[in-house]
């Protein structure tokens, strides 16, 4: 198995989290997987433009883990193509994934705003040499929802995000990625379980509501279904976390007298909190959880900005 990760810093806390990480890689056992993990570190303050579109001179350090080696490389890059060229392509089981912040459309946090969702698929498509890659892991807030599965059906064969906030423990801190199983849902859910298991002990934590989607007809099917319905879904019901245009897809179907639950199992194959009723209730902006959903859809951009999305197409007219 290979996993290649982009990991995202912005903070003292966070690179002490990331160091914590590090440490936690000198000892895993690794038997046939390989690990290269690139760090890009920022200042809290720092601007940083998206590196599709801007050039923008960054320190990348390269960690490249394997059962024989550990080796830590420094390098100057400038834009989203140098940071592709640092990955090396391995032929086998292919994991790609994003550590750090997100709204669910940018993978950004204030100011600094790396990349879109379809620029780490872009990454992802470089690397993987335009193959499909097996799983891409969103290790971050907010990115189970439609805009980005839509975005990512032509680059990965599943997905495993969330539909909440995040804690900041990453999926990388588990033994489980690091361990060959005999299918993708079955690897996805040993993470999930382990990373639960991680939340429930660390007073620090709060628990990370994972879902795993397969890119399937179905969702190809559900995705024609939204497009469709999303300007009759009531704003104000059915949201997921503070902010109402986080909102249950399978809550605003039902408001309007649509049942996709039977559609919806059809490509989520696993959700670590399964929804049991819609709540239409507002939560503490303090409050670092959200309701129960298998999938969201973001109706609104989350920060004013120019640069357009492919997930624009579901945010209300």
């Amino acid at each position: 198995m290979n996993i290649y990760d982009l990991y995202i810093t912005r903070s003292k806390p966070e690179l002490e989290y990331f160091y914590r990480l590090v440490h936690f890689l000198q000892y895993i056992e690794l038997n046939n997987t390989v690990l290269q993990l690139v760090h890009l570190d920022f200042k809290s303050k720092e601007v940083v433009p998206n590196i599709r579109f801007n050039n923008t001179e960054m320190i990348a350090r390269k960690f490249t883990f394997s059962k024989d080696s550990r080796i830590m490389e420094t390098f100057v890059i400038h834009n989203l193509n140098d940071l592709s060229k640092l990955y090396n392509y391995r032929s086998g089981t292919n994991v790609f994934v994003y550590t750090g912040h997100s709204d669910g459309m940018y993978l950004v946090k204030k100011k600094v705003r790396l990349l879109r969702i379809e620029d780490f698929c872009e990454l992802v498509n470089i690397v993987n040499k335009g193959q499909k890659a097996d799983l891409m892991v969103f290790d971050c807030c907010l990115c189970g929802n439609i805009n980005t599965l839509y975005t990512c059906y032509p680059y990965t064969k599943y997905v495993l995000a969330s539909t909440s906030y995040q804690s900041y423990l990453s999926i990388l801190q588990t033994h489980n990625t690091y361990k060959n199983s005999d299918s993708i849902l079955d690897y996805s859910k040993n993470i999930i379980k382990e990373i639960g298991s991680l939340e429930k002990v660390d007073n620090e934590a709060y628990d990370t509501n994972y879902s795993v989607y397969e890119m399937n007809k179905y969702l190809l099917e559900f995705i024609e279904l939204v497009k469709t319905y999303k300007d009759q879904f009531n704003y104000r019901k059915s949201y997921v976390v503070d902010y109402s245009y986080y909102k249950d897809l399978e809550c605003s179907f039902e408001e309007i007298g649509i049942n996709v639950s039977p559609l919806l199992n059809k490509f989520v194959l696993f959700n670590r909190y399964p929804h049991k009723q819609c709540k239409n209730r507002k939560l503490n902006k303090k409050k670092d959880y959200s309701i129960p959903s298998k999938l969201m859809i973001v109706l609104k951009r989350p920060i004013r900005i120019n640069l357009g999305t492919k997930g624009d197409i579901f945010l209300l007219k």
